[in-house]
């Protein structure tokens, strides 16, 4: 603003826009990879806006075969669009996701050498965040495999905490993804503190009160209990 103060522009919504846009197009055609500890890599600015926009499309067409349902526990607040088994439900899955997820993980893989070039997606998830409220709680998934993890819309703080890396905060940023192994052993603790307001790049106006997240999993072996069954 100072700057266009100096050069005797008006300042003006449009303006604004304008020079956001000029921001997101130099910002987006540079990735940078992050590894936050061994396993884990952070890598900003890798969709750019044509791909983050193909990823939305392909999740509201596949929402139309999936029940929304609220999260269950009372300490996270999002809706989980979708919920796809990769083998049996494949023909509902936009090819877009797979290409997306395998390029994302071997380009993490340049970056750690304890990351696979290549992985198996067996199970897809998409959660929408509300900017007012949207949070996450912390915990391990305790699912052993890897999962590669994009964020769209608004920015989330993303933290993530292990045995060897302190709780760190990450500004999870549209078209960033994040690769990391969900198993018990790795012990990714991890979680959304808040949704930050009035983020969305300009070509997400359709959700620019949200967050989305979308992930690709791997299932090798999962931790969790099997549930009791109900006594009648």
């Amino acid at each position: 603003r100072e700057l266009v103060m100096y050069c005797d522009l008006e300042w003006s919504p449009e303006l604004e826009a304008a020079i956001r846009q000029a921001e997101e197009k130099s910002i987006e055609s540079i990735p940078h990879a992050i590894q936050l500890q061994e396993g884990v890599v952070h890598i900003k600015g890798f969709l750019n806006k044509d791909q983050q926009l193909a990823l939305w499309d392909g999740i509201q067409v596949s929402k139309k075969y999936y029940t929304p349902t609220q999260s269950r526990n009372k300490n996270s607040n999002f809706l989980k669009l979708i919920a796809y088994d990769y083998k049996s439900q494949n023909h509902l899955i936009p090819t877009v996701f797979s290409e997306y997820a395998e390029s994302a993980m071997q380009e993490a893989s340049k970056h750690c050498s304890t990351i696979p070039s290549s992985y198996r997606i067996d199970y897809i998830t998409s959660f929408q965040y509300d900017s007012r409220d949207g949070r996450l709680t912390g915990h391990v998934d305790r699912v052993t495999g890897w999962v590669v993890l994009f964020s769209l819309s608004c920015t989330a703080e993303f933290y993530l905490q292990s045995s060897t890396l302190p709780r760190t905060t990450i500004q999870f940023v549209s078209g960033d993804v994040l690769v990391f192994n969900g198993g018990t052993d790795y012990g990714i603790f991890h979680g959304v503190d808040r949704i930050v307001a009035g983020t969305a790049p300009v070509h997400f106006k359709s959700i620019e009160d949200s967050r989305v997240s979308i992930q690709f999993r791997e299932v090798e072996q999962s931790d969790h209990r099997p549930r009791k069954r109900r006594a009648y």
